[in-house]
């Protein structure tokens, strides 16, 4: 069975209340379609990886499930 992106986001994605695009160094990349990632396969983006997802979980916002 081939799922669909929209399935696959709606089971692997995290959905803030708030416009995660806004948190200022936290992000990796981005694909301007409104996804951000913490990391890609590069060992340049682990290097800070710990530092960055710190900044995210330590402000207070509402995920969305």
């Amino acid at each position: 069975m081939k799922y669909s992106d929209a399935q696959i986001i709606a089971t692997h994605a995290v959905y803030f209340a708030r416009d995660p695009a806004k948190i200022d160094g936290v992000w990796w990349s981005n694909d301007g379609n409104g996804r951000h990632w913490l990391y890609d396969d590069s060992t340049a983006s682990r290097v800070d990886y710990f530092a960055r997802l710190e900044r995210l979980i330590s402000r207070q916002m509402d995920m969305v499930v």
